[in-house]
C-alpha cells in the first residue's frame, strides 16, 4: 500500500509520462496503455487501485536491450545500489527528476542485503512516538567520545539534522520502518542509550514481480517467505524505488565520469554489450569501499586484510571515477574491522563466503589465540574492537586461532557454525591441546599454558586477564541461558579439542573521496565539483572506523543519500527558477 504522503508525490504513469516526454532517446520504446506503463528499459508498474502499484517488471539486463545501442539520459544516475545509493535513487525520484540506478553485478543491494539492515537514526519519529527524545548535545558528546580520531562536525550536525528527515522521506514512499530495543554500544560513555536504532518490518516480496529474483540474498540467511534484516530493508527501498518510476540496470558497471565543461555530465559503462554513455547532469556515487581490491589495500590500508564479508563487487569502481574527476580523498586506510572464520571451500561470485567469528568468539566454552598460542584480547567484546586487535600490524597475530573442546560443540555446533563437516582444511582437530598445538603451528608449552590459565578462572566466572564477559555488551551476545559472566565463559576441558582459523576482515572500507554536508564531492582545494555527490561507504565514514551503535553504517549512509538526492532536487529548482527569471 502507498501511503497518502506518498500520494501527493507524482508516481506512477503521470511520472512516467512526464519522463518519456522529457528523455524521448531513453523511452524511444515506451508505451503507454490504459494504467499499465511497460518501457523495455524500466519498470512496468501497474495500477490496481488508487492506492495501489505493484511492480510486474523492472530490470532488462542491458545486454539484451536495443534501446542501449542509443545514448540513454536520465536526470540523475546512481552508480550502486545498497541502501545508500537507493535512498538517494528515491528521494530524486520523488522530487520529480528521472533516476537511473548503475548496478555492476547482477542483483540489487550490495552489502546492505547481506547486512542485519538496522540503521542508525537518532531522533526519528518512530522514536519520539515511543517517548525517546533525543538530546542534541548528548548525543553528540557520545559519538565523539567513542570516535577513533576527531570528528568532522560539520558532516555530524549534517547527519544529525537529517536522519529524521530521511526516515520521513522513506517512510512516506512505503519504507516500514520499526523502532528496535537496541542501546548504543559504548554503555558507560555519556549519553549512551537506547531509541537510536531502527529496523524494517518483514517485506513481502510476491508484489515486485520479476524483479524480487534481482535482488540480493544473504548467504547466512535462509530461503525466505517474507524477507527480512538487510534483504528486507533493501526490498523495502527496491519497491519504493519503483512506485516512484526509478530505472535500474544491473550487470552495468560504470567505469569513468563524464565531464564537460567543467562539470559532471554523466558515465560511461562496460559489462553490457559494448560500452555506452549514460548521460545525465548529477552522479551519486554510491558503489561501497574496495576491500576486495588487493592493489587499493595495498595502496591505503597497509594492515592485513584477509577476507570480507561484504559485496564481492566492492572493488573501488567509485573510488576510482572520483580520483580521476580530481575529487580529494579522506578517510583512506579505515577499515570496518571484523574476526572472520573460513567454514568451508564455499564461494560466491569467485571470492569466498566467509563467516563472522562473533557468535562462536562470545560463547562459553572457546577461546582465540594468536600464532605464538596465547590469548590477546578479550573475546567477547565487540566486533569492531576485537577485529581491529586481530588484526594489529604491530603484534604479529597471525594466523590467529579459535580453540573449542568437545563441549562446545555439543552445545553451540549449529548455532555457530550450522551443519558443515569439521575437517581438514577449515578445521584441524586432536585428541589433547599440545598435540592440537602441533597442528596449528603453536608453541604446545605456551598453548597449554594458555588453557590451563584460562580455564582455571573460567571455572570462577572470571577472566583475570581481559575481563571477558563483565560488560553487559558481552553477556548480550553470550549464553542467555547462563547468568553473569558464565554466559561467556566455561572451561575447555573435555577433548577432543578444535581449531579454525580466525582471519584479520572485514564488512567494508570506508575511505574515499571527501564530501561536503550536502554529500557534494570536493576536489583536492575542498571545492564542490559541480554535479558530482557520494555517499554510504565509498565516503569516509562520518564515525571513522569506530562504530557507535548497530546501524551506523547504513544509517548515515542512507542519510547521506538523502541529502545528496535533496541537493540535486533544489539545484534543478534553483535553476528553473533562474531559467524563468531570465
Amino acid at each position: 500500500m502507498i501511503s497518502a504522503a506518498s500520494r501527493q508525490n507524482p508516481s506512477g504513469s503521470a511520472r512516467l509520462r512526464r519522463y518519456a516526454s522529457a528523455y524521448a532517446p531513453t523511452f524511444a520504446s515506451l508505451r503507454l496503455v490504459g494504467d499499465a506503463v511497460p518501457a523495455s528499459t524500466g519498470t512496468v508498474l501497474t495500477r490496481r487501485s488508487p492506492d495501489q502499484v505493484r511492480v510486474t517488471r523492472a530490470i532488462t539486463e542491458p545486454a539484451q536491450t536495443a534501446a542501449m545501442a542509443a545514448t540513454p539520459r536520465a536526470d540523475v544516475i546512481v552508480v550502486g545500489s545498497g541502501a545508500a545509493g537507493l535512498a538517494a535513487a528515491l528521494t530524486t525520484a520523488r522530487a520529480g527528476l528521472g533516476t537511473i540506478v548503475l548496478e555492476r553485478t547482477g542483483l540489487l543491494g550490495g552489502t546492505s542485503a547481506m547486512s542485519g539492515g538496522l540503521v542508525y537514526a537518532p531522533g526519528s519519529r518512530p522514536a519520539r512516538e515511543a517517548g525517546h527524545v533525543p538530546d542534541p548535545g548528548a548525543v553528540t558528546g557520545y559519538l565523539e567520545a567513542v570516535a577513533r580520531r576527531p570528528i568532522d562536525k560539520a558532516r555530524l550536525e549534517a547527519f544529525l539534522e537529517a536522519a529524521p528527515a530521511m526516515v520521513d522521506e522513506l517512510a512516506g514512499a512505503g519504507v516500514a520502518f520499526r523502532l528496535t530495543g537496541l542501546v548504543d554500544y559504548y554503555r558507560d560513555a555519556p549519553g549512551a542509550g537506547p531509541g537510536h536504532v531502527l529496523g524494517t518490518h518483514p517485506f513481502d516480496p510476491s508484489g515486485l514481480g520479476g524483479l524480487a529474483a534481482r535482488v540480493r540474498r544473504s548467504p547466512y540467511r535462509g530461503p525466505e517467505e517474507l524477507w527480512t534484516a538487510g534483504t528486507g530493508l533493501v526490498g523495502h527501498l527496491v519497491a519504493a524505488c519503483a512506485r516512484a518510476g526509478v530505472r535500474f540496470r544491473t550487470s552495468c558497471r560504470a567505469r569513468k565520469l563524464l565531464v564537460e565543461d567543467g562539470r559532471v555530465a554523466g558515465v560511461l559503462t562496460g559489462g553490457c554489450a559494448e560500452s555506452v554513455a549514460v548521460r545525465a547532469p548529477d552522479v551519486v556515487l554510491a558503489s561501497g569501499g574496495f576491500e576486495f581490491d588487493d592493489g587499493l589495500l595495498r595502496e591505503w590500508v597497509g594492515a592485513p586484510l584477509e577476507g570480507s564479508w561484504s559485496c564481492p563487487g566492492n572493488e573501488g569502481d567509485g573510488l576510482a571515477m572520483a580520483r580521476t574527476a580530481g575529487a580529494g580523498l579522506s578517510g583512506m586506510g579505515e577499515v570496518q574491522w571484523y574476526a572472520l572464520l573460513r567454514l568451508s571451500d564455499e564461494e560466491r561470485e569467485g571470492a569466498p563466503l566467509m563467516h563472522d567469528a562473533s557468535p562462536a568468539r562470545n560463547l562459553p566454552g572457546s577461546i582465540i589465540v594468536d600464532r605464538n598460542g596465547r590469548r590477546f584480547a578479550n573475546e567477547g567484546t565487540l566486533y569492531q574492537d576485537f577485529g581491529r586487535a586481530v588484526a594489529d600490524p604491530d603484534a604479529a597475530r597471525l594466523p590467529a586461532w579459535l580453540v573449542v573442546d568437545a563441549g562446545f560443540l555439543d552445545r553451540y555446533r549449529e548455532r555457530c557454525f550450522g551443519d558443515r563437516p569439521l575437517t581438514p582444511p577449515h578445521w584441524l582437530s586432536a585428541g589433547t591441546i599440545s598435540e592440537l598445538a602441533g597442528l596449528i603451528g603453536a608453541d604446545a608449552a605456551v598453548l597449554t599454558e594458555t588453557v590451563e590459565r584460562f580455564n582455571a578462572g573460567a571455572a570462577r566466572g572470571l577472566d583475570p586477564d581481559f575481563g571477558r564477559g563483565e560488560a553487559a555488551v558481552d553477556r548480550e551476545w553470550g549464553d542467555g541461558d547462563r547468568e553473569g559472566a558464565r554466559a561467556c565463559l566455561a572451561p575447555l576441558e573435555r577433548g577432543p579439542f578444535h581449531a579454525t582459523r580466525v582471519y584479520a576482515g572485514s564488512s567494508g572500507t570506508t575511505g574515499g573521496p571527501s564530501v561536503d554536508p550536502d554529500a557534494r564531492v570536493l576536489d583536492g582545494a575542498g571545492a564542490p565539483i559541480p554535479g558530482l555527490y557520494a555517499a554510504g561507504n565509498i565516503t569516509a565514514g562520518v564515525f571513522g572506523d569506530s562504530s557507535p551503535a548497530s546501524g551506523a553504517t547504513l544509517g548515515p549512509g542512507m542519510t547521506f543519500g538523502h541529502l545528496a538526492g535533496r541537493a540535486i532536487a533544489a539545484g534543478r529548482r534553483d535553476a528553473h527558477t533562474d531559467h524563468k527569471e531570465a
